[in-house]
């Protein structure tokens, strides 16, 4: 009776003791920029809903997750007024008129004392992946920034 009791103890302590296993590839992480740059500029006044077009050409074979951010450095993204906070949703059809499915909310705003980088969602990469990010709060707002290389609306893909 005590030989199972001893056994079962020696093989639980073995279990802790083990080493952890160490991933033969280190974490890669790429961000890329979207299609469109130049001024993302949304402004909403009253019942209107205004949209910004988004989209990424992921590069092929690329391993997941596609991750949707915002990412600002310091002192960039402040120019706002107003509600700005902005819902996202994905779409596979014209850019200029579909609206698919809500896949997050972002507010649309950086910081004049740190880096801002925010998280909108997580998704399976596909080589196309287009967003649309409306200002549809009860309240009226305005943002305006530059959408290139280092700020704005990105997307990681990899494992960050």
């Amino acid at each position: 009776m005590q030989l199972p009791t001893i056994l079962v103890t020696l093989l639980a302590g073995s279990a802790f003791a083990a080493p952890a296993s160490k991933s033969s590839s280190p974490r890669q992480c790429s961000t890329i920029w979207p299609n469109e740059t130049g001024n993302f500029v949304l402004s909403k006044s009253g019942p209107q809903l205004p949209t910004q077009d988004i989209s990424f050409n992921v590069p092929e074979n690329s391993v997941g997750p596609c991750t949707l951010v915002l990412s600002f450095p310091k002192g960039k993204g402040t120019h706002v007024s107003g509600d700005v906070r902005a819902s996202v949703y994905e779409h596979t059809g014209s850019l200029s008129t579909d609206i698919g499915s809500l896949v997050g909310t972002v507010e649309l705003k950086g910081s004049e004392t740190e880096d801002t980088f925010r998280y909108i969602n997580s998704f399976a990469c596909k080589p196309l992946m287009s967003y649309k990010f409306r200002l549809d709060g009860e309240r009226d707002g305005r943002v305006e920034f530059f959408q290139g290389e280092g700020q704005g609306i990105a997307m990681t893909v990899g494992s960050c």
